[in-house]
């Protein structure tokens, strides 16, 4: 269990990271966009615009480039890490869960097995006192002379159209 809650603190800390790293990505595409909207915004102005603001602008899209670049390679490397961890997870739980369901049938199978163990040993023990029984009975019945004794059924009259 205690592995368990491991893992799991693991991925949520991997998916946190990953939240950040995305969210710096995000911020890193809003400012490549605002500084090519400025850049060109500066080039359709109409009239003279100084040389050092073209410059300016195009330096802080290169650098916003160059933001949103190292920022989507680091939410690439936490989406292959997260991605590791719940492969992790998914087959550790794999396991764990064909282990618990092999136990599980191998209780059930001891415990019907014990079930017919205690049904054959009633059966036996029935069969026993059956064994037992009969004798005595077989002998109280032919004392009696009412089940061996042919002398003392009387027969039946037949029927009108019996032969």
């Amino acid at each position: 269990m205690k592995d368990y809650i491991a893992l799991t603190n693991a991925v949520r800390g991997m998916l946190e990271k990953r939240k950040e790293k995305y969210v710096v990505y995000s911020s890193a595409v809003t400012e490549h966009r605002k500084a090519t909207s400025a850049l060109h915004d500066l080039k359709t102005k109409g009239g003279r615009v100084a040389m050092s603001r073209l410059h300016a602008a195009e330096n802080t899209i290169a650098q916003a480039k160059v933001k949103m670049s190292s920022a989507k390679d680091a939410l690439r490397v936490v989406d292959q890490r997260v991605s590791a961890e719940i492969e992790k997870f998914k087959s550790q739980k794999m396991v764990d869960f064909r282990e618990i369901v092999l136990s599980y049938v191998m209780f059930e199978r001891e415990a019907r097995g014990f079930q017919l163990y205690r049904s054959f040993i009633y059966h036996t023990q029935r069969s026993n006192v059956r064994k037992t029984r009969t004798p005595s009975l077989e002998h109280h019945h032919s004392n009696t002379g009412t089940c061996n004794n042919k002398s003392n059924i009387k027969s039946v009259p037949k029927r009108h159209g019996e032969n």
